[in-house]
């Protein structure tokens, strides 16, 4: 849809979500609205906040009421006619600019926050509106989204934000519908956050989902008489049937070589793994599970799969290709994205 044809769109449609938002603003869910971002947006000091799709005013005549000061921008001069109405039918005060979100006319860090309600998804190039808020946010400002579709933090960390948090929001009926309504925030990094480096969001996102997860599997294995590094290199070990070089494991469990030698060590002492020398080069060898290493791993190995078989019955054939689909296509777009970087040499 080009803008024209939005701008005309939203035209049409101005009166009917003028009134539908009129009586949101005049009924109990007004009261949900005013706790929903006050536990979001920060009430003192009043802030200076940016609302981009404002439409008929509703949530800019709701933070002006908790006594924020507020701009609203539509691309739509109907809608803004509106939102005009809205605000002085409920005495407030609010500038209301006409504005294309992909390219706003305001200074850099000029809002303490921006949010929008139902606009993203209707958007035709939501990476400029994306990119255009962060622009416009001081550092450490916060980003808020509403919308009825479920949202990811994905595109947010891929803009530079962080802190990314998201919610659903039940108490909240959107233009009456009673559709659920979803919430995500995020804020723009402080300078000392290295806010243009969108890919160490993305790194310390997943290492701190591994570190969680590594946790519950050292948790796990205290029930045991295993410790969880030990578990992990007889675990490894047991799916190489001709055996693994201490350097291979070193590398795929990321253990530190020095480690890796006290953890060889101990397992072979216990009689669970047994090492093999190189003819042609001494400082070689090959690891493999003894007999009694299977029979110490294997139970384990039985238990523990049947913990996760049970963790991934929340989960259908579609999720969990989804989910792969997901991995795939985000380490094929960091390893385009890495290649593309000149080298330094």
């Amino acid at each position: 849809m080009s803008s024209n044809e939005t701008t005309e769109y939203w035209n049409s449609v101005a009166d009917l979500l003028s009134s539908s938002r009129m009586s949101t603003l005049s009924s109990e869910q007004s009261i949900y609205w005013e706790k929903v971002l006050t536990d979001i947006i920060p009430k003192d000091p009043p802030l200076r906040i940016l609302d981009i799709g404002t439409g008929s005013g509703f949530l800019a005549v709701m933070l002006s009421r908790l006594g924020h000061e507020v701009v609203g921008i539509d691309i739509s001069p109907v809608m803004i006619q509106c939102a005009y109405e809205t605000a002085a039918a409920f005495g407030q005060r609010i500038e209301f600019r006409i504005m294309d979100s992909s390219d706003l006319d305001f200074a850099d860090q000029s809002f303490d926050a921006v949010v929008c309600c139902e606009l993203l998804s209707h958007l035709p190039d939501v990476r400029s509106t994306l990119e255009e808020a962060k622009r416009v946010l001081k550092n450490d400002g916060i980003f808020v989204v509403f919308d009825c579709n479920e949202l990811t933090t994905g595109q947010l960390l891929a803009r530079g934000f962080s802190h990314c948090r998201y919610r659903d929001v039940q108490d909240l009926d959107t233009l009456n519908r009673g559709d659920t309504l979803y919430c995500l925030s995020a804020r723009k990094p402080t300078r000392n956050e290295n806010e243009d480096l969108p890919q160490v969001s993305l790194l310390r996102r997943y290492m701190q989902t591994a570190k969680k997860l590594i946790q519950l599997y050292q948790n796990w294995c205290k029930g045991t008489d295993l410790p969880y590094p030990e578990f992990s290199v007889l675990n490894f070990v047991s799916r190489h049937a001709r055996g693994a070089r201490p350097s291979d494991i070193s590398t795929a469990l990321v253990v530190p070589p020095q480690t890796l030698t006290r953890i060889l060590a101990g397992l072979e002492e216990a009689g669970y793994l047994s090492r093999e020398i190189s003819s042609r080069d001494r400082r070689s060898s090959m690891i493999s599970l003894t007999d009694e290493g299977y029979t110490k791993i294997r139970p384990l190995q039985l238990a523990l799969r049947e913990i996760e078989e049970s963790a991934l019955t929340s989960f259908d054939s579609d999720d969990l290709a989804d989910m792969s689909v997901f991995d795939d296509r985000l380490f094929q777009a960091l390893e385009s994205a890495f290649s593309s970087v000149p080298n330094s040499e």
